[in-house]
């Protein structure tokens, strides 16, 4: 593992998702973290999993799984 990185492994059960009348449906999905950067501007650093351009819960901003 490396030191300047993040992982994150999450398992969700295909049928917890309960799409079973939406066979065949492409699943989208966006990850994204904020940190605050500790200093007095309060500034932050924002990543995702889908590139999103800082909109990453708008469904522009998903990508497919």
């Amino acid at each position: 593992m490396l030191d300047d990185a993040w992982t994150v492994e999450i398992r969700i059960p295909y049928t917890s998702l309960n799409l079973s009348e939406f066979q065949g449906s492409v699943i989208e999905l966006n990850v994204g973290r904020t940190v605050k950067l500790g200093d007095d501007r309060g500034q932050t650093h924002v990543s995702s999993w889908s590139f999103s351009h800082g909109a990453f819960h708008q469904p522009r901003a998903l990508g497919v799984i």
